[in-house]
């Protein structure tokens, strides 16, 4: 699903992703990447001790909306598009007393955007359909939440946090970028616009035949 989510990020990732092709990683990049694992673990850890307190959760529990549920990080869910197989795992879920279920992701970022990244955003919307399709029958609930929260490359601190509905608007979009994205996984070109400054600074350079 993260593989997916890049999508958001250029539409051609896909055919990339389709031939194995390695992209370039630069150092500043590795070091943001290496500064994200250590978040996730430090995170990782704290809830685990978080959940060790709580009991487990029984039939009634799960059937009750208005009793808050903790779910162990990096929970793992599925999407299937035959003959496509897209698996995640999500940062945290939760049911909180309003009924909901909320579906969190972590990012680091040197500065907090205006509004969620696409391909974040992207990320949130496939962990949510993965949670309809692989847990919901499970649970009472009454909407499913999104929440992404961005931490500072260097400190961690919280800079912002943004969040909503998984709604029609939020499914169609999801719908529309993977049917596009296994358009260019088989091979086919569906035409999408590429943004010329995001070419500039790609991972994949000048290997990819798309760029601008």
């Amino acid at each position: 699903m993260a593989d997916f989510a890049e999508f958001g990020y250029c539409p051609y990732r896909a055919w990339h992703l389709s031939r194995g092709t390695t992209p370039v990683v630069r150092p500043e990049t590795a070091k943001a990447m290496e500064i994200g694992k250590t978040i996730h673990e430090n995170l990782d850890r704290g809830h685990a001790e978080k959940i060790s307190a709580l009991r487990k959760a029984t039939e009634t529990d799960r059937l009750d909306k208005s009793r808050p549920l903790e779910f162990y990080r990096n929970l793992r869910v599925h999407l299937y598009r035959r003959p496509f197989l897209y698996l995640g795992k999500i940062d945290n879920v939760c049911r909180k007393t309003d009924g909901n279920f909320y579906i969190a992701e972590d990012k680091t970022t040197r500065q907090l955007p205006s509004s969620p990244w696409p391909d974040h955003l992207l990320q949130v919307y496939t962990y949510c359909a993965g949670m309809a399709g692989t847990h919901w029958r499970r649970y009472s609930a009454k909407y499913l939440c999104w929440r992404i929260t961005y931490r500072d490359k260097i400190t961690t601190e919280i800079l912002g946090e943004f969040g909503g509905f998984y709604d029609t608007l939020s499914h169609d979009t999801l719908l529309t970028s993977l049917e596009n994205f296994e358009t260019i996984y088989r091979g086919d070109d569906p035409g999408l616009e590429v943004n010329p400054n995001k070419c500039i600074i790609c991972r994949y350079g000048t290997s990819c035949p798309f760029r601008k």
